[in-house]
């Protein structure tokens, strides 16, 4: 079970890079967000991407109109099942700001009052 309650981010962009010169050559990488939590995120990807690699990203919070630049850990990649030729990646958000958590922890809350869809919750 997972540690975090974690909710769909329709609302959310992503940009991801690999590290290096990689990169820079490579572009952004990130097609789309899957879902989102205080720990860390799934992202659907177009290349890839090997465990344990840290990568810098840009994670836009549409709700709050804020993009946050984090570091995260892949944690997991394997291949998206009916998505083509995209990846489905696991990253843990490494040192993430105390502003960053504030704006999830709200948007879960604020997720769990509302009617409608409740957040994802994994097993």
């Amino acid at each position: 079970m997972r540690r975090c309650r974690r909710f769909r981010a329709a609302e959310c962009a992503l940009q991801l890079r690999l590290p290096g010169l990689m990169g820079a050559l490579a572009g952004n990488v990130a097609r789309a967000v899957v879902d989102v939590s205080d720990s860390g995120m799934a992202a659907l990807v177009s290349r890839r991407l090997d465990e344990f690699v840290l990568v810098r990203l840009k994670l836009t919070i549409g709700a709050y109109r804020e993009t946050f630049e984090l570091a995260a850990e892949v944690r997991r990649c394997a291949p998206s099942l009916g998505d083509g030729d995209l990846f489905r990646v696991g990253l843990r958000f490494v040192d993430p700001s105390a502003v960053f958590l504030a704006c999830i922890r709200r948007l879960l809350f604020d997720r769990m009052r509302a009617p409608g869809p409740r957040p994802v919750r994994s097993a």
